[in-house]
């Protein structure tokens, strides 16, 4: 496939400011999760044999959120540039560089990666890595491909090959009927597709995860509501609908999801093209 016919297909909606204030509701709650997962080991591990990530290295983190990688890479004594739209989760960022003695190590800038000016940062072609774990930012041939401009040597990304979200799957059939199947996966058909068709050889390996979380019904109704925003009118309208229906599944006001992933690694070259 051609890549200008995957940028007619793969893009984004572009509604930043919805974004932004979506990530910045939710920086609390990513930074109060567990650090050292065993996913932020199996990857730093699979990125130091792969010999990205080591001392002296330049790391540029996008959508590195509350700092989980980025902080680990500076463990490393890499020298780590982390990025992200949202203004809270950098100030996480910092100050766990701060409390870790790793701040002079590392960099945060709140950005917009889909409309990032490379030249402008200075991100040209300036890093060892590129690396994105879980980003939203990467929803575009574009700005995938803004990974390879900004890397000189190697870029990884992380997304999901496949998901079950319980809950979300039980909201997704009350709103679109049993045929219902949430959207995972797309990013990485895409992802591959988009560097075969830029000259790239990508390496793909898996990983299985399984985990559950609680949240308050008032956190329910905003992590839910950008998956189903064409099922209503209005956005008072949707939190309302949600709201009714996460109350019938909620256990003394708090909402359990649970989550069954294969996560999928993508590994490239830019210096060997």
């Amino acid at each position: 496939m051609k890549l200008e016919t995957l940028r007619q297909e793969w893009k984004t909606d572009g509604d930043w400011k919805k974004a932004q204030e979506f990530w910045d509701l939710r920086a609390a709650e990513f930074a109060g999760k567990e650090r050292d997962s065993d996913r932020v080991r199996s990857t730093l591990t699979y990125l130091e044999e792969k010999g990205v990530v080591c001392a002296g290295a330049t790391v540029l983190d996008v959508g590195c959120g509350p700092g989980a990688y980025a902080l680990e890479f500076a463990r490393c004594g890499a020298s780590v540039v982390g990025t992200d739209i949202s203004g809270n989760m950098l100030r996480h960022a910092k100050e766990r560089a701060e409390q870790e003695g790793v701040l002079g190590k590392t960099d945060f800038v709140q950005a917009i990666w889909e409309t990032v000016d490379l030249q402008a940062q200075g991100w040209q072609g300036a890093f060892d890595l590129t690396f994105a774990s879980m980003c939203p930012g990467i929803s575009s041939v574009d700005a995938l491909l803004a990974l390879c401009r900004a890397s000189r040597k190697a870029c990884f990304l992380t997304t999901f090959a496949r998901r079950r979200d319980i809950v979300r799957e039980q909201l997704g059939r009350q709103f679109f009927g049993d045929s219902y199947q949430a959207p995972w996966g797309k990013t990485l058909s895409y992802t591959v597709a988009t560097l075969f068709a830029a000259g790239y050889y990508p390496e793909v390996t898996y990983q299985q995860e399984n985990w559950q979380w609680e949240m308050s019904l008032d956190d329910a109704v905003r992590t839910y509501a950008p998956f189903f925003k064409d099922v209503c009118p209005s956005e008072e309208e949707l939190a309302a609908r949600l709201r009714a229906s996460l109350l019938a599944l909620a256990r003394a006001g708090s909402v359990e999801e649970r989550s069954e992933s294969l996560i999928a690694r993508v590994y490239w070259r830019v210096d060997e093209k």
